[in-house]
């Protein structure tokens, strides 16, 4: 994935993507049918895949309270999306707390395929404090997998700040990455995953919850496609669109898979091609 696209690309052209934007209701039957109805009405508008908030099934309080209660009943929701996938054949993707095979818990993110099946499952690598109160970190990033929609990956929340988590997934081929969030300030959205795609040239997903500290929306920075004769401003930064804070709503956005396949920012830029690996050392060198 360098350079230009190609002038063909395998599969389909495009993906439909539904932001699914909603999160802990006052009781968890009423989260559980809404997020069922999500579902339902993603598969109703033709999208391939629907994607949930970071922790959409719990309150925040609730993991550091109880992380073994919080880790039980995500396996119930596990089950409940699975179904839901299984019966509406769309793609879905949810963080939960998981459960490892020691005394370890883990903030999870999986990508569920239309079966049901878990097609990747992704524990979050980089723990913020509050995340560090009841999680283990991950020993490893999220793969990028290669599906009929196309070279997927994840990221979870704030994880979008880093910018050596987005490269990696670039290099690794990742045509859309699907990020599930709860904004902690305005500039997650409007800067650092702007400047992530900016940087790689992948679809950014971001699908916040409705009580984000921010009060900002949902929201996807397209890779975009240089063509040549289109103004500097549009070179040098992606397009983003945003949903409404606060509400609870659903936005389909349909992604080209051409553009993430188009690495350049400019004649003779390239976001990959031009890389400096010879020089990484310097910023891993111990003192």
């Amino acid at each position: 994935m360098y350079g230009p696209a190609p002038s063909t690309i395998d599969g389909k052209s495009s993906i439909a993507v539904a932001m699914m934007q909603l999160s802990r209701y006052h009781t968890r039957l009423c989260t559980e049918w809404c997020a069922q109805r999500q579902v339902k009405y993603a598969a109703a508008q033709h999208a391939d895949i629907g994607v949930f908030p970071e922790l959409s099934f719990l309150k925040m309080e609730e993991v550091e309270q109880d992380r073994e209660e919080a880790a039980t009943y995500s396996k119930h929701i596990l089950q409940l999306m699975q179904e839901a996938a299984r019966e509406s054949d769309v793609y879905i993707v949810l963080t939960l707390v998981e459960k490892g095979d020691a005394d370890d818990f883990y903030h999870t993110a999986y990508l569920l395929q239309g079966d049901g099946e878990i097609v990747s499952k992704y524990r979050k690598a980089h723990l913020n404090r509050r995340e560090s109160q009841w999680a283990t970190a991950g020993n490893a990033i999220s793969q990028v997998v290669d599906t009929k929609l196309g070279k997927l990956s994840l990221m979870i929340g704030d994880e979008v700040w880093i910018p050596e988590v987005s490269r990696v997934l670039a290099v690794q081929g990742a045509e859309t990455v699907l990020h599930p969030c709860n904004w902690d300030r305005a500039e997650a959205p409007h800067m650092a995953a702007v400047e992530r795609t900016s940087e790689n040239r992948f679809h950014l997903v971001s699908v916040t919850r409705l009580d984000n500290q921010a009060q900002v929306g949902s929201q996807v920075v397209y890779a975009g496609e240089f063509i040549g004769n289109e103004p500097i401003a549009l070179m040098r930064y992606p397009t983003a669109q945003w949903m409404r804070y606060g509400v609870e709503e659903q936005m389909v956005i349909h992604l080209s898979r051409r553009q993430p396949w188009c690495k350049m920012m400019g004649h003779h830029l390239d976001v990959l091609a031009t890389r400096v690996p010879g020089c990484y050392g310097m910023f891993v060198k111990p003192q």
